[in-house]
């Protein structure tokens, strides 16, 4: 009888370890980097592209790759009136920030975009009326237009349906200075659209800037 005890004792511990395996074998694993579930990502095959933020804000750092792909596009209007957000640091590796990838965020005051980096959407700032200076690289080779303005005149062109109807309605935001490259891309773009900016000879290091300006210009 006692021999009929101890083996019915050890089975039914058998089974409550074989219980818990099962248990914890079924417990999904925790993420390596928590900080990729605040992103909405859309796969583009061997690259992603962030497509939505649902973060709480401040400042974020857009990882380099979800799911072991590079993340290479900011998508349009993927952080659209994100007002939480404060500051943004792309990581190297972007390659696109697309139509109206930031538009209306009124409280971000700070972007570091990274020398990978060669388009800027039309828009894709349009309202950041917090930012006061942007560091474009040298890389870049294509800016949209309205990327850094504000909304001046901007319902003035909205059609029956609200949507934007075209015409040079953009006004420069106020409070912006971009710094930019002598004879780039963005101080040609700068200068013909009447941006304030500053020039730079020196490569921009966005986790630590160190850079040595000449005053800043109105572009005009």
């Amino acid at each position: 009888m006692l021999h009929v005890m101890r083996a019915r004792f050890t089975i039914g511990i058998l089974l409550v370890v074989c219980l818990l395996a099962t248990a914890f074998a079924c417990t999904p694993e925790a993420s390596e980097n928590p900080i990729t579930l605040d992103f909405i990502y859309v796969d583009h095959g061997n690259t992603v592209g962030i497509s939505g933020y649902t973060g709480l804000g401040g400042n974020i750092v857009i990882p380099q790759s979800i799911d072991s792909k590079r993340v290479t596009s900011i998508d349009r209007w993927a952080f659209s009136r994100s007002n939480n957000l404060t500051g943004v640091t792309l990581s190297d590796g972007i390659v696109t920030i697309e139509e109206s990838a930031f538009f209306g965020c009124e409280s971000l005051t700070s972007i570091a975009i990274p020398g990978s980096v060669t388009t800027i959407g039309e828009t894709a700032f349009f309202g950041c009326s917090s930012l006061a200076n942007i560091t474009i690289p040298s890389s870049v080779v294509s800016i949209g237009e309205g990327a850094f303005a504000c909304m001046v005149g901007y319902y003035d062109n909205l059609d029956e349906n609200g949507h934007w109807s075209g015409g040079r309605c953009f006004v420069s935001c106020p409070n912006l200075t971009i710094t930019c490259f002598p004879d780039s891309y963005a101080h040609q773009y700068c200068v013909e659209n009447g941006i304030v900016y500053q020039l730079t000879d020196w490569w921009i290091n966005t986790a630590a800037p160190s850079v040595q300006l000449v005053p800043p210009y109105s572009g005009y």
